[in-house]
């Protein structure tokens, strides 16, 4: 009955699987293409390792075509398991380092935005001409502003310049 099932129903997955192949790609080249946008702003520490290729993915899937057409019910159905497994945790994968190169640039612009609200603070208490703070100030905003960015860096420049402006007494 399962392999009855599986002749039946062998035409379907091997076109989910084509589908989930074609949706893995899709989300490699867009993980790709933002990490490359982000990687001449940020520096490379900061992002995910670059993505793995998926250049077996066309001789895998006419394989299946092979089986497909030679009648190996048993052997397609097991390939077809092991690549619908392997695309689900790779388009997972792609997306999730899409996710953390977009969460990487907004840190940088999340750290710009600190740095001008506690430039304002500092303002307000009468710290604009203190020396100390703009050194704290100055070294934050080459480091924010120099691409590409050192966010480790940056985040640590940041945090000091807080802590001198959080130190200024009005």
């Amino acid at each position: 009955d399962g392999l009855a099932r599986l002749r039946d129903e062998a035409h379907q997955r091997v076109a989910e699987v084509t589908t989930a192949a074609a949706t893995a790609r899709s989300a490699r080249e867009d993980a790709v293409a933002a990490r490359q946008q982000a990687a001449v702003k940020i520096a490379a520490g900061a992002l995910p390792p670059p993505l793995p290729d998926m250049a077996d993915l066309a001789g895998r899937l006419a394989d299946l075509g092979a089986l497909l057409a030679d009648g190996r019910w048993t052997r397609l159905a097991s390939e077809l398991d092991l690549l619908e497994r392997e695309l689900a945790t790779a388009t997972a994968g792609f997306k999730a380092a899409e996710r953390a190169v977009v969460a990487a640039m907004a840190k940088r612009d999340e750290l710009r935005g600190l740095l001008g609200a506690y430039k304002a603070k500092a303002a307000r208490l009468g710290g604009a001409e203190d020396s100390g703070l703009a050194q704290h100030y100055d070294r934050a905003r080459d480091l924010l502003w120099t691409a590409p960015c050192d966010l480790a860096a940056a985040e640590a420049a940041v945090a000091a310049y807080q802590q001198a402006v959080l130190g200024v007494q009005p």
